[in-house]
This record gives structure tokens, sequence and C-alpha cells, in this order.
């Protein structure tokens, strides 16, 4: 049975299905290759991708979902990218809405909806721990793609094999120019460097944590048919020279600077860009996380010009759409700081209102929220927080020495969200969320 009968029969006995992956690793492919072996004969289906939701409002959604599932053929709806939909505002609600339909009890003489979204490893930290719909789904990989000889001629590859390991069959670096094979190789190595963040940032601290282990070892583990090692892909791919297949680390790829990404591993040192792509990995997509560090305030001591370069480049990584907000104390070193001390210092650094208009930053009083003496990144949306190391190391000012970052429990994050609430704002740019 191949990857799309498998697919179908799931469906046919009820219930949902969760593609996971990476960008580029095949999802999309995957959902259309389901769409495609769906019977008009037998199913009802509608396909959305999250451009298609977002222009749509509440009651628009559901009278499209009522409307698929009053048919006597069975209902399936298919949702590209739901994972990106899920950090929306309608997305939670959505999701709510899904779930009843698809495992609440069937109504009248119709099936039931069955349904298949698209989602990142990553994505199952939204909205906390017990999201119905993606828990109760079958979670299935995107199936596995066999290159023609002229894909694997065109980077100078001898066979299939060659090109999985070099590229790991992603479609993001499949897709290259180039006037020769050379030059492809080329720019695949440099389109695997930009897109590396971003696929760190969509997997969690778990696929994080197993992707560091293998790093690590002189021997590469055996790969891993669960759900550990195919969510790694196009960083790790199975060698299947070895048997039983072992884990190889994907050749367009430098083991450094994956490593560099990682949750836990030294924070990078006096090294601004890489810093700022290990904070935009940690980000994820979320719309608008949260840096607390009392030390934000300082004025005197902290290095403007190297916080606003590294806000810059944070957000040029992040989705235009997405904004930083940042949380510092009123008091540092026995002195008051107020906002327009912050403000002009932060202008005299060099901000720009391009930068302002996605910040919004506050100050709070520990008179009257008490003092917060951590340093942490959180995630909202994600539901997710971090620890990081102090604004100056992690700008680059200081030497990092053993600093890291670790997950720590969001619940924690609780006397935060209240100094958030009551702080005094400093700067309050117009494409910052709330």
């Amino acid at each position: 049975m191949d990857w799309a009968e498998t697919c179908l029969d799931h469906l046919i006995g009820g219930g949902a299905l969760n593609l996971v992956g990476l960008d580029g690793s095949g999802r999309s492919r995957g959902l259309h290759m389901i769409a495609a072996a769906l019977d008009p004969r037998d199913w009802a289906s509608k396909f959305w991708s999250p451009g298609d939701l977002a222009k749509m409002k509440r009651r628009e959604i559901h009278a499209a979902i009522e409307i698929l599932a009053q048919s006597s053929r069975i209902p399936v709806l298919l949702i590209d990218d739901f994972g990106e939909f899920l950090m929306a505002g309608n997305g939670p609600w959505l999701e709510r809405l899904l779930f009843s339909k698809v495992f609440g009890m069937a109504t009248g003489d119709y099936p039931s909806l069955r349904c298949v979204v698209v989602t990142h490893p990553r994505d199952r930290e939204i909205g906390g721990p017990s999201s119905g719909l993606r828990e109760r789904a079958r979670h299935m990989h995107p199936p596995e793609w066999t290159p023609t000889a002229q894909e694997i001629a065109r980077f100078g590859c001898t066979d299939a094999e060659d090109l999985l390991l070099f590229t790991g069959y992603n479609s993001k670096l499949l897709g290259v120019s180039g006037h020769s094979p050379d030059a492809r190789r080329g720019v695949v190595r440099s389109t695997a460097r930009k897109m590396l963040p971003s696929w760190v940032g969509q997997l969690d601290a778990g696929h994080q944590k197993r992707l560091g282990a293998i790093l690590s070892r002189k021997e590469p583990p055996r790969w891993r048919h669960d759900d550990a090692d195919p969510s790694l892909t196009p960083l790790i791919v199975p060698n299947r020279s070895h048997r039983p297949a072992r884990c190889a680390i994907t050749d367009c790829m430098r083991l450094d600077e994956i490593r560099q990404l990682l949750v836990g591993q030294p924070w990078p040192d006096r090294d601004l860009r890489a810093a700022s792509r290990r904070f935009y990995a940690r980000c994820g997509s979320d719309p608008a996380p949260l840096w607390v560090d009392n030390f934000l305030s300082d004025t005197s001591q902290l290095n403007y010009s190297k916080l606003v370069e590294f806000l810059q480049m944070v957000l040029s990584d992040l989705s235009e759409a997405a904004s930083i907000r940042l949380l510092s104390r009123n008091w540092i070193g026995g002195h008051s700081v107020y906002a327009a001390d912050i403000v002009t210092v932060f202008r005299e650094a060099g901000s720009s209102p391009e930068l302002e208009a996605r910040l919004h930053w506050r100050l709070y009083d520990q008179r009257n929220c008490g003092n917060l003496h951590g340093r942490e990144l959180i995630l909202g949306t994600r539901r997710t927080t971090f620890r990081l190391p102090p604004a100056e190391i992690l700008i680059g000012e200081v030497a990092a020495g053993n600093e890291t970052d670790a997950e720590v429990a969001f619940s924690s994050s609780a006397s935060t969200f209240a100094a958030w609430k009551s702080g005094t704002t400093v700067i309050r740019g117009d494409r910052s969320s709330s």
C-alpha cells in the first residue's frame, strides 16, 4: 500500500491526519497527493490555505464547513500550513470547531467530517498541551520522493542517494537556479545557511535535543523511523549505505552552524549575527515574542548601538507582520529610569522609525508587582518560555563564557505578564502587538 492509500484508509475510518515536517519537506506535496486521490464520486472535499482563511470571517468559515459536512459523500477538509493559521486570532477557534465536527457525535444521516492539516513539529506547542485536533489526529510524515535522472544531474550527483545526502530532497534547496551543477551546489549551500535558523525554529526542544545528540556522536546513531528523525529532514537524513540506516548530516549543512542554533548549546561568543540567528530560532513564528531583562534599561552601561543592530537583525528575519516586545525595570543601579531617557539614548544609538514601528517597550515598577529576577524570552501564542543570558552577553558586548539558554515552564511567566500589563510605555510602534 502506498502513502496516499494509507492516508485514505485512515480517513475512511474517520478522524484526522496531521502532516508534520519542516518547510520544503514535502508536506504540501503530500496534501495535494491526498486531494488528487479523492474520488469525487465518494468524497466531497475543500482545500484551504492560510491566505484563504485570513480573508474569511468566522461565520463564513463555519458556513463553508456546514455545507461541506451536509453531503451524502464523505466530507474532507484539507488545510495547508495550518500551524501558521493557528498563530492568528481565529486559529484556536477554528481548531475547536474542527475538533467538534471531526470527533463529536455525528448527527443526521450524513458522514462525519474528516480533516487533514499541515504543521511543523514545533506547532504542537501552540495553544497549550491539550489541543484536541492535533492530539487526536494521526501524525504522518511527508511521502518519500523519487527524483528524476535530470534532477539528479542538475547537481552533479551520481544517483538518488547522493542527491538525498546532499539536499535532503528539500524543495527549498532543489528549486535553486544556477548555470552549472557546481554553481547550483554553491547556491544550495548558501540557501541552506539562510534557511537554517528557520528550520531549527520549527523544531521543539525535544527534537533539538535529539539533533544535538546526533551531532555530538562520533559514530552516527541509527536512524529512527518514529517521530524523532523524519522530523529533522533536511538537517539529518538516513544514510542507507549502512545496514541498518544511520543518521547523516546533510552535506550542504555546516555542523558548527547547526549546533550554534540549538537550545542548550553555548551562546554565540561576541558574534552579533550568530546571536540574532539564535534568538530568531527561539522565536519561531510567534507574532509578538516578549524579551524580559531588567538591564535593558541600563542606559549608562548597555551598548545601545549593539542593541539597535541586534533588534534590526532579528526583525529582518522575522515575518514582516511580527513585532518584538521588551520589558525592563524602571530602577537600575539605585536610580530611577524614565521612558524618555531610554528613547533618547535608543535614538542616539541609531534607531529608526521603521525599527520602532515593530517594537513595543514597557517599563515595570517593582514596587507594584515585585522584582523580576529572570531574563526570559516568552512566546505567549506558543505558550513557551526560555531562560536567556544577560542582555550584554546576548548582544555580544561581553564574552559569553558558559552562558546558554534553556526552556522553562511557561506557568512561571505569570508574574511577568502582570508586570507587562501594568508597565509604562517607552516605545509603542504602530505595527506592534499589545
